[in-house]
C-alpha cells in the first residue's frame, strides 16, 4: 500500500491537517494546541505519511471543510473516505453518522439502536474516540443522553465540540468571540438568556490586545505562564459543561502551583454564590489555612461578576487573569469596575483576553445547544 501524503491547511477553528491516497481521504485531523502539534498527531496515527501538494479533488475537499467551519451547510457526505484502517463496527458507525447533517445531533444510544446493537451505546463512543475522518464524519453532533455534550478526543476537548457546533447552528457569528461581541451574557444560570446574534465580524475580539488595569503589568508572556493555567481553568470549563452547568473554570495559583480549582455548581448546589472563582477561593483558602490569599493569582475563563470580583478583592489576590470579556454582569470594565475603584483598600492587578476566543467558544456552543 503506497504511503498516504498530507498537508496543513487554516480554517476557522485552527489550523488542520489532512491525508490522502491516490483513491480516498486516509485522515483529517482537527487543530491541536499548535501546528506542530498537529502535525505530530496525524503522524502518530500515519508514521508512514509524508509531506505532499494536494490533489484538485483534495484542493475541493479543503475548500468544502473550510466552508462548513465557517457555518456554510455541506453534509460532506460525497468525499471519498478510506475505508482501510478502520474495522467493520467503525466502518458502520461512521457511515450511519455521515446522514446526520449540519445543525442536527444524535446520542451515542440512537447509533448504537439505528445500527441494531441498542446496548452498544459505549462501543460506539470508543469508535468516535478513534474517528480519523472528522469532520467529514461528524463525530461533534453526538451527544450524550439528556443533551449533555458528552466527550471529544480532539484537541480542545469538548470546549472544540461545542464551538463546531455552535458555529453550524449560529453561522459565521458563532466563529468570533460571542462573549466578547456581547451576544452573550450569562448570570451562571443554566437558564441564561442569550441576546440575537450580531452582525458577523472577521475578527474574534478575543485575538485583540488584552486589557489590563491596576498598577503594573506583570503579565507573564515570554514563558506561556497565563496560557497553560488558563489551560486547567478551560479543561474544569469543560467539566461545568458535562453537568449541564454554565461552563466557566477557575484556578488559584500560588508560586506556580494550583491550590484551589473550581467550577460552576450554581445549579447542582441549588447555590447562587457556587461560582467558579468562589469554589476555588474557598479551596485554596483550606489548602493555605488562611482567608487572606495574598500573593496568589486567580485565572477564570469569564470575567467576574460584582459578587466574585468582590470575594477576589477581599482574599487579596494579587493578580487575576480572565479570558472572555462579559458584558452583561463583567465587573473588570465591561459593566463595572471595581479593581479601578481606588478607595478600596486592595488592588488587584488585572490581566484580561487570555485565550478569550476558545473561552467565549466554550460558552457559545453551551447555549447553543440549550436553544436547540
Amino acid at each position: 500500500m503506497p504511503a498516504p501524503s498530507f498537508c496543513l491547511f487554516d480554517t476557522a477553528i485552527g489550523r488542520m491537517a489532512i491525508a490522502w491516497n491516490d483513491h480516498a481521504i486516509v485522515h483529517v485531523q482537527l487543530p491541536e494546541a499548535d501546528p506542530d502539534a498537529t502535525r505530530a498527531s496525524l503522524l502518530a496515527r500515519l508514521p508512514d505519511a509524508h509531506a505532499g501538494t494536494p490533489p484538485q479533488e483534495i484542493r475541493a475537499a479543503i475548500h468544502r471543510i473550510r466552508g462548513l467551519l465557517r457555518g456554510r451547510p455541506d453534509d460532506l457526505a460525497d468525499l471519498p473516505l478510506d475505508w482501510d484502517r478502520v474495522t467493520p463496527f467503525e466502518r458502520q458507525v461512521y457511515e450511519f453518522l455521515r446522514t446526520i447533517g449540519p445543525g442536527q445531533t444524535t446520542t451515542y444510544g440512537a447509533i448504537a439502536s439505528a445500527l441494531g446493537r441498542p446496548g452498544a451505546a459505549r462501543a460506539v463512543g470508543r469508535a468516535l474516540g478513534v474517528n480519523p475522518f472528522a469532520p467529514i464524519v461528524p463525530c461533534h453532533r453526538v451527544l450524550a443522553a439528556g443533551g449533555r455534550p458528552g466527550g471529544f478526543s480532539a484537541g480542545g476537548g469538548v470546549a472544540t465540540k461545542l464551538h463546531m457546533l455552535a458555529i453550524e447552528k449560529e453561522g459565521a457569528d458563532a466563529t468570533a468571540n460571542p462573549v466578547a461581541d456581547g451576544r452573550i451574557g450569562t448570570d451562571r444560570s443554566a437558564g441564561s438568556q442569550i441576546g440575537a446574534p450580531a452582525a458577523a465580524t472577521d475578527v474574534a475580539r478575543g485575538h485583540a490586545e488584552p486589557a489590563t488595569t491596576g498598577a503594573g503589568d506583570d503579565r507573564h508572556d515570554d514563558d506561556g505562564h497565563d496560557e497553560a493555567m488558563m489551560e486547567q481553568a478551560i479543561a474544569l470549563a469543560q467539566r461545568a459543561a458535562a453537568r449541564d452547568e454554565v461552563p466557566v473554570g477557575a484556578v488559584v495559583v500560588c508560586d506556580g502551583e494550583v491550590i484551589g480549582r473550581g467550577f460552576n455548581r450554581t445549579v447542582g448546589r441549588h447555590d447562587p454564590t457556587a461560582h467558579a472563582e468562589i469554589i476555588a477561593l474557598r479551596a485554596a483558602a483550606r489548602r493555605l489555612g488562611n482567608h487572606r490569599l495574598v500573593g496568589c493569582e486567580l485565572y477564570v475563563t469569564l470575567e467576574p461578576c460584582a459578587m466574585c470580583a468582590g470575594a477576589i478583592q477581599h482574599a487579596r489576590i494579587r493578580r487575576l487573569v480572565y479570558g472572555a470579556a462579559d458584558p452583561k454582569t463583567g465587573a473588570c470594565g465591561s459593566v463595572v469596575d471595581l479593581f479601578a475603584e481606588r478607595r478600596l483598600n486592595h488592588h488587584t492587578k488585572v490581566r484580561g483576553g487570555v485565550m478569550a476566543a476558545r473561552c467565549g467558544a466554550i460558552l457559545s456552543g453551551f447555549f447553543a445547544l440549550r436553544r436547540n
